[in-house]
């Protein structure tokens, strides 16, 4: 009796399942407790359920680090940039290790080159820190499954764990260090209105900061210290860090002035270098770049002015940008023309403005005519021949837009390029007979029942009378419409 009441209950509860939209059971046993008193939550399976509801695992915050140097290398590649280095680099390449989280950056022009620059920071941390690399872990990118990289790991005897495919969580150090990277690269850039081809100058001074400054992951401490505990540093610089962008005065050497000249160049300060013990500064004009501790910093005052310059890739040329007020005017029909005599010109124009009242009638807006002179426009330099159908055009439009707004009118020939006082015109208007007179048409038949009867836009005046009689014939033919009208029609 007790096995067919659990099999009763187990089908109601798959019944119950499927009625109220695949619910999970640990929330039908909270409504339907008295199924369960006897079925355990464990035993029920759906697989429309994991079909339908599956979804990633979370991934856990792992604190947990390498007790050595060296033991693990996180890598990971970012790129490309929109706008180019100054050496031509579009990509960069971060290796951070996991212990002191320490963090190095190689700049690529293509991604195929992970495997040489591998190649070198390899040979520099056995060199340097007498310590070989255990284990690289990366993401699944190309280009970190290339064959000779592949290979040159397992003659090194390194071990290469990859994330598996669409998990950059896997590879979170080398994520989350790459995104702390380009956010101070950003705070930079647009704090001293730095133009963006020099991001790759900005993103080494992140990386030169954040190996100098103290870490919550480790417990406060800079990672430059914690490398320091475990490893001997040779060579390290540790230079006091100034604003970026900022300008700064760099010494010049008697063979690279005269004594007349001034003794520093002005430059905008780009960084620290890693193979000199020196400040990185650049001089936009003339490209060059100079490392040197002779140096004055004026950190009060940025380079670079104008905040339209970090969205611009352009550089060279002047680099103390300055605004300028730009006036433009919506028509523009030819260049100022000065003319030196302004009471001859005044005499002129109200003599044309008289003619033209005269000869102008209201439904005459743009009047050209080939046989008519052409006007001569004076000049201080020279003279040119206008065509008077380019002059009809200028009147139409003057006349439309009220000489095209107050503003040019009021505007003086030195402060606008466009004036139309200075225009001297003699241009009159053609005669003509038939002013006024609509053309000849014959007279709409009173009796058609035609909308639009054809003698109203047809002329017969060059036809003959037999063809004008058949063409007056079209507009009288119809065609009934109703049944009365068919009915009344004897055709």
């Amino acid at each position: 009796m007790s096995d067919g009441l659990q099999a009763r209950n187990i089908e109601d509860i798959w019944q119950w399942h499927k009625r109220l939209g695949h619910p999970s059971f640990s929330y039908l046993k909270r409504l339907f407790p008295s199924l369960f008193s006897r079925c355990d939550i464990s035993d029920f399976k759906c697989e429309t359920c994991v079909m339908a509801k599956s979804h990633r695992v979370s991934f856990p915050i792992n604190n947990s680090r390498a007790d050595a140097p060296f033991s693990i290398i996180h890598s990971d590649v970012w790129g490309p940039s929109p706008f180019p280095t100054n050496n031509g680099m579009r990509w960069f390449v971060t290796f951070v290790d996991d212990c002191t989280r320490m963090t190095w950056l190689y700049f690529l022009k293509h991604k195929s080159d992970l495997f040489s620059v591998f190649q070198v920071f390899h040979k520099m941390i056995t060199t340097q820190f007498n310590t070989p690399i255990k284990i690289v872990r990366s993401d699944n990118g190309g280009e970190y499954h290339n064959n000779k990289l592949t290979t040159f790991m397992k003659s090194v005897g390194i071990l290469h764990q990859t994330s598996c495919p669409n998990t950059p969580q896997q590879n979170g150090v080398a994520e989350r260090k790459n995104r702390h990277l380009l956010e101070i690269t950003r705070s930079l850039l647009i704090g001293s209105n730095v133009p963006s081809y020099l991001w790759g100058e900005a993103l080494s001074s992140a990386v030169y900061l954040i190996n100098r400054v103290p870490s919550s992951v480790l417990n406060f401490r800079r990672p430059i210290d914690v490398l320091s505990n475990h490893c001997t540093l040779n060579s390290i610089n540790n230079l006091p860090p100034h604003i970026f962008g900022c300008v700064i005065y760099v010494h010049l050497h008697p063979h690279q002035r005269t004594k007349l000249e001034s003794r520093a160049m002005k430059c905008v300060f780009v960084g620290y270098s890693t193979t000199q013990k020196g400040y990185k500064a650049y001089h936009p004009s003339s490209k060059k770049y100079f490392v040197s501790m002779d140096v004055t910093f004026h950190e009060h005052e940025l380079f670079f002015l104008s905040k339209t310059l970090h969205s611009s890739p352009q550089r060279g040329s002047d680099v103390e940008v300055q605004n300028h007020e730009i006036r433009i005017h919506e028509i523009m029909l030819f260049d100022t023309m000065p003319i030196e005599n302004q009471n001859e010109i005044q005499d002129i124009e109200d003599e044309n403005q008289d003619i033209g009242n005269e000869n102008m009638t209201e439904d005459d807006s743009i009047i050209s005519s080939s046989t008519s002179s052409p006007l001569l426009i004076q000049s201080s330099e020279n003279s040119a021949e206008v065509p008077s159908e380019t002059i009809a055009s200028i009147h139409s439009i003057a006349d439309t837009e009220n000489y095209v707004s107050a503003d040019i009118e009021n505007n003086d020939s030195s402060s606008s390029p466009l004036n139309f006082d200075h225009v001297v015109s003699t241009y009159t208007l053609p005669p003509r007979t038939n002013r006024g007179q609509p053309p000849i048409r014959y007279e709409p038949d009173p009796n058609c029942k035609l909308k639009y009867p054809i003698n109203n836009y047809v002329s017969f005046q060059k036809l003959s009378k037999s063809y004008a009689n058949y063409a007056s014939q079209l507009s009288i033919a119809s065609t009934p419409s109703n049944l009365q009208e068919a009915l009344a029609d004897l055709r």
